[in-house]
């Protein structure tokens, strides 16, 4: 049994967030970890702890920290040296973790999985504690599907019952008798009981849970692109604003459209332009001249709207009305 301790107070104030840059570097991945209490001098100290235990082929620290923000970002990947999973438990405080488009805020007596060999972020701006599982990339493999619909999946053990109730549970106990004497065969075992307690939920949320992911994702999809069809009018409806009005990030939004093959902007493009051979190609908007059809549709020049219009129509604006009226 190997316990190790890492805490900023056994440094002066002006060193101690460098310190814990580095040690979280060492116990978990290559990191990059900023202050997210801004305006307070270096100082003013920064006040973070980490105790790690290994438990056989399985590592789990506790970690106490203020404000943060930590990425896991391309280049960080390249400093990896080894492919590792990470069980983030919130303890206490509020966390936010985002990997692979997924963003889950997690509240105490909750859980989410994040893998190292792709891009990961989380923050917290107020204080917080966290039992981290670190479990290797070939023990992860051997005992989970590993799909890819596991990580940055908030899952959820606060409402007291189902199993992650129970392996929420299971593991902070094993936590909290850390400092009792076990013998090798004892710890290869609670491991084991772990993984496998882990994998019989994992594994069923990947089953299932991965079929109800992809549902609920086109669903959001389809959610932004009514919206789109709805204010495509707006010259100032952009990926960014459409993602805002629907409270998920840009990236995420890109994410969605890039899973059907397609993109934000191009979307938004055609619509515009469907909407726009629609009014021209009705004789009931005859009266609107070419250039308040491109207003309508949100086009905000006419020369771009005609160069848009003949490069999908093959014609131009005012050819494809006269065509229309024969």
């Amino acid at each position: 049994m190997t316990i190790t301790k890492f805490d900023t107070q056994s440094h002066n104030a002006n060193e101690q967030f460098s310190y814990w840059n580095d040690a979280v570097c060492d116990v978990f991945t290559a990191l990059d970890c900023q202050h997210m209490a801004r305006g307070i001098p270096a100082s003013e100290g920064y006040r973070g702890s980490l105790e790690r235990w290994d438990l056989d082929k399985l590592q789990m620290v506790k970690v106490s920290a203020d404000p943060s923000r930590v990425d896991h970002s391309r280049g960080q990947l390249a400093k990896s040296t080894s492919g590792v999973n990470l069980m983030h438990i919130q303890l206490a405080g509020e966390s936010f973790n985002v990997q692979d488009g997924r963003e889950a805020l997690l509240k105490p007596g909750d859980f989410t999985i994040c893998n190292s060999t792709r891009p990961y972020h989380l923050c917290f701006d107020k204080p917080i504690e966290m039992l981290v599982l670190k479990i290797p990339h070939e023990i992860f493999d051997g005992y989970f599907a590993s799909e890819q619909c596991l990580f940055g999946q908030r899952f959820s053990a606060s409402s007291g019952g189902g199993l992650s109730h129970i392996i929420n549970d299971f593991i902070k106990n094993i936590w909290r008798r850390r400092d009792v004497d076990l013998t090798p065969v004892q710890t290869r075992s609670l491991a084991d009981c772990t993984l496998s307690l882990l994998s019989s939920h994992l594994d069923a949320f990947a089953g299932f849970g991965k079929a109800a992911e992809e549902n609920r994702r086109r669903s959001l999809l389809k959610t932004i692109q009514v919206y789109i069809d709805r204010h495509m009018s707006n010259a100032e409806l952009s990926p960014e604003s459409a993602a805002a009005a629907n409270n998920i990030s840009a990236r995420n939004l890109r994410s969605l459209f890039a899973e059907q093959g397609l993109t934000c902007s191009g979307y938004l493009m055609e619509q515009r332009l469907k909407a726009a051979a629609h009014l021209l190609g009705d004789y009931r908007y005859a009266h609107l001249k070419v250039i308040d059809v491109a207003f309508r549709c949100g086009f905000q020049n006419a020369s771009h709207f005609s160069r848009r219009f003949r490069s999908c129509y093959g014609v131009s604006p005012k050819d494809y009305r006269e065509r229309c009226e024969h």
